[in-house]
């Protein structure tokens, strides 16, 4: 073994590896509402406040999110028929929801499950107003992406 390899399994060791966001002080996941006595951390003792994400980390993460949330929708046949733009509105949609979440729009996924789909419908469906409120503008514009099978500008 390298000392690299030493030095790094001596960390992980002695830091831990955390898959999820915890209060270095405390040991304890930051949940919402949790009040952080000491850094918000994550991995192997990565304190977010000193060292935060680069923007290839970002764009390491987001990557792979987008890989996640595409994977989790692909196995419906409704979606998988779409075409990529419409693909894309419920995989944005999905990303900031959830799945599970975009999977309580069935007024949405009964439209786009019809021969041939009804996309107006669908993209009425899914500016849903509850999602409005907490979203903005973004419901209106995946709506519209949806039923017109064009990225909106």
């Amino acid at each position: 073994m390298s000392n690299e390899d030493n030095f790094i399994a001596q960390l992980e060791r002695e830091e831990d590896k955390r898959s999820r966001l915890y209060d270095d002080a405390t040991g304890k996941d930051i949940v919402p509402g949790t009040l952080v006595v000491g850094n918000p951390s994550i991995g192997v003792g990565r304190n977010l406040i000193a060292n935060p994400l680069s923007p290839a980390e970002i764009a390491f993460l987001l990557a792979n999110d987008v890989r996640r949330t595409r994977e989790s929708l692909m196995g419906f046949v409704w979606f998988a028929k779409l075409d990529e733009v419409r693909q894309d509105a419920l995989a944005n949609a999905a990303f900031n929801m959830g799945t599970n979440n975009l999977l309580h729009f069935p007024h949405m996924i009964a439209a786009l499950a019809q021969d041939p789909p009804d996309f107006a419908e669908a993209g009425r469906q899914l500016d849903d107003p509850h999602w409005e409120a907490q979203v903005g503008s973004r419901a209106k514009e995946l709506g519209a992406q949806l039923a017109t099978g064009q990225f909106q500008s």
